[in-house]
């Protein structure tokens, strides 16, 4: 803990990289975060010692220690250990250096708020459970249908800049109609309502694939 704050030294994006028993750490230093938990530390350390001055024997708080049945004191070698980590933040990687540089790491679980959003979109968009299939090979074919849905959906968000509720709201109110003659034999398709979907940003795409009659 000393060496990773002492590597750092305080300074507003280091890195430090070393190894550990769960693989390698990768630690930054933010001075934004720094002051976010500093402002987070003092609030809590002054509710501890709030209670330690009333002696609130049956309460909690984070920062305090008992020492005896009816006597609770501040837990100072605890407050010092935070302390040592303000600002620092750890990421775990099982890859080495040559592969994966601390600084792609870093960008890397920065964006793993989109990987949680596929598992949310394929959970609950998509409706990717219960899975009723018994045999692997059915199991497969089905967690495939929804994985290339979810590659469908991501491409159309990111094209069109469109949450998947808007799109599948234009969508939802296409309907085709189809009108035969009985004399002639001949049927007549039509489309509709497209005006409102010609007019968003999916147009594009439905004129590249000639999915609508323009």
């Amino acid at each position: 803990m000393c060496y990773v704050n002492s590597a750092l030294n305080a300074v507003n994006g280091a890195i430090t990289r070393l190894h550990s028993r769960h693989g390698e750490l990768i630690c930054d230093f933010s001075s934004v975060r720094y002051k976010k938990e500093l402002n987070e530390l003092n609030m809590l350390v002054h509710k501890a010692e709030d209670l330690v001055a009333k002696q609130s024997s049956g309460a909690k708080a984070r920062f305090t220690k008992r020492v005896s049945k009816e006597r609770i004191e501040l837990n100072t070698a605890l407050i010092e250990k935070r302390k040592l980590l303000l600002g620092i933040k750890g990421y775990c990687t099982n890859l080495p250096a040559s592969q994966l540089s601390s600084k792609e790491a870093i960008e890397r679980y920065h964006h793993l708020w989109r990987v949680e959003q596929s598992f949310r979109m394929s959970k609950y968009d998509l409706e990717a459970r219960p899975v009723y299939h018994q045999k692997e090979e059915a199991i497969r074919t089905h967690v495939l249908i929804y994985f290339l849905a979810l590659i469908i959906e991501k491409y159309l968000e990111l094209t069109t800049q469109m949450s998947l509720r808007n799109i599948r709201l234009l969508v939802w109110n296409i309907t085709e109609s189809h009108i035969r003659d009985s004399v002639t034999g001949e049927t007549f398709k039509f489309t509709s309502p497209a005006t409102e979907l010609m007019k968003s940003n999916l147009a594009p795409l439905a004129k590249k694939w000639n999915l609508l009659p323009h």
